[in-house]
């Protein structure tokens, strides 16, 4: 009979991020006043919100789900704009892919948006670089770019490592785009030069409303100049 071995906390961590950006979201007990929480064991008088990243863990955790009103599906947006900052703001830890395995990793609110923007931002590379272009919404005058909502006066240029990514944000102010894609040599050379020299924020994967991440140009250029090249289903 061969042994359940439990994942690290940094194994568990990573395997959640990886399936967060995947699913595009998170998946939690709905409380009444929020995601459902548990008294943590790190510090006394914390508390942690718990997250999933797979409905079906939930069954362990059966008793706060039925208690709760059911399961509650986190999108990417929700849980960057409005979820994680209000629970920094409380000052409390979140749990992620607690089972009945000892091991249940707990870290700092801030920190797990800060890891899910990461996490973002290194699918979008990796897309980019196995794919060698990028996709952008274009306009009658040319490269559609947003008002950014997280930083006061600047603007930022929405792109996707996919199409149908891209052709799914044809919406509200973009509505009247139309998909372009770009090389990715273009794209670090000159557009992101552009955006950098004229202030201009990147936000890969882009998504509608105010969640997804934005991020200095110049720092997107550094991360496609730095992924390894795909060669023949190889890296180099």
């Amino acid at each position: 009979m061969q042994l359940k071995v439990p994942l690290s906390p940094k194994a568990t961590i990573d395997r959640a991020l990886a399936r967060a950006v995947a699913a595009q979201g998170l998946w939690a007990a709905a409380g009444g006043t929020g995601p459902v929480r548990t008294p943590s064991a790190r510090a006394k008088a914390r508390m942690v919100t718990l997250l999933w990243s797979d409905p079906a863990m939930l069954a362990d955790w059966g008793y706060l789900a039925t208690a709760a009103g059911g399961t509650k599906f986190l999108s990417l947006t929700a849980l960057l704009v409005d979820v994680l900052p209000r629970r920094a703001e409380l000052e409390r830890f979140v749990g992620i892919d607690w089972t009945a395995d000892p091991v249940r990793p707990e870290l700092d609110a801030g920190e797990l948006a800060r890891r899910l923007g990461q996490a973002l931002k290194a699918a979008f590379v990796r897309q980019a670089v196995e794919s060698g272009s990028v996709w952008i919404l274009q306009g009658a005058e040319g490269l559609s770019c947003l008002i950014s909502k997280l930083q006061a006066g600047r603007e930022f240029v929405p792109c996707w490592g996919e199409r149908g990514d891209a052709e799914l944000r044809i919406a509200g102010p973009l509505r009247d785009t139309v998909a372009a894609e770009v090389p990715l040599a273009a794209v670090r050379d000159r557009l992101l030069v552009w955006a950098a020299e004229t202030g201009r924020l990147a936000a890969p994967g882009f998504c509608e409303g105010d969640g997804g991440i934005e991020v200095e140009a110049g720092e997107l250029i550094g991360d496609l100049v730095e992924a390894p090249v795909r060669v023949g289903g190889a890296c180099r």
